[in-house]
């Protein structure tokens, strides 16, 4: 373990808040956006499992 500014270590800044380069709205929107694509799909998934349920279901 290295000291704080002692042999290339960095320093540390006390009450000092990490500045965040991180777009929020890009993020949440990203996040609604797969959300509702994983809805769908989980829709279309459920879909074609109650389709193929019914074809067994004629074919007996």
């Amino acid at each position: 373990m290295k000291q704080p500014k002692v042999a290339g270590a960095g320093q540390i800044a006390s009450s000092t808040l990490e500045a965040s380069t991180v777009d929020l709205s890009a993020e949440f929107t990203g996040l609604i956006s797969t959300q509702k694509a994983y809805s769908a799909s989980s829709k279309i998934i459920t879909t074609a499992d109650q389709m193929l349920t019914e074809l067994i279901s004629i074919i007996r």
